[in-house]
């Protein structure tokens, strides 16, 4: 429910504002006042409509865990990432997404994934922990992100729920991989 919330209002806040300001500007309004409610009305229904569409999605994900063998789950949560609905975990070796197609006639989208391992049923971002150079957030467009530098100089982004905690979880789990200690042949795959 908090995420239905926080969609609605970041949606219906920025499309009243624009749909207010550019009513005003271009004349389609005759003055402020009228701009300013008819901003309000289309934002609430845009966002409401936003909320129920990112609601629906949600609902259709799966909730199947992953098989992990030898791994510790950490943390799981809703997450999407470029538009594919699924789970995010956060194991004690890597962060996994699993993401399930919203709609059956939607086409493959294996392209996107091609730099990490993937099934045939399901879209999978696997992330070991030794790439991962740094965890942050961002705020492109006033939507609040969970980005994943890489080592190789890539970004990963997802949207999911308690950034700051998903944040302080890869950094801790990143720290104790570097320092767990591993043999000099370990060392040189890693």
């Amino acid at each position: 429910m908090k995420l239905f919330i926080r969609i609605f209002l970041e949606t219906a806040i920025f499309v009243g504002v624009w749909w207010s300001v550019w009513g005003f500007f271009l004349g389609f309004e005759e003055d402020i006042s009228s701009a300013v409610w008819s901003g309000m009305v289309g934002g609430v229904v845009v966002g409401f409509a936003a909320a129920v569409v990112a609601r629906y999605q949600q609902n259709r994900v799966l909730d199947s865990p992953p098989v992990l063998t030898d791994e510790v789950l950490l943390r799981r949560g809703r997450a999407s990432y470029n538009g594919i609905v699924g789970w995010l975990y956060l194991t004690n070796r890597r962060v996994f997404f699993e993401g399930y197609p919203t709609d059956e006639t939607a086409p493959e989208i294996s392209t996107l994934f091609d730099d990490y391992p993937r099934s045939v049923t399901t879209h999978e971002i696997s992330i070991p922990v030794h790439e991962i150079s740094e965890a942050g957030i961002s705020r492109p467009l006033g939507v609040r992100r969970l980005d994943i530098f890489l080592s190789n100089g890539r970004t990963e982004s997802f949207i999911t729920e308690d950034l700051a905690d998903w944040v302080d979880d890869i950094s801790t789990v990143r720290r104790n991989y570097l320092e767990e200690p591993r043999s000099e042949n370990m060392r040189l795959f890693q």
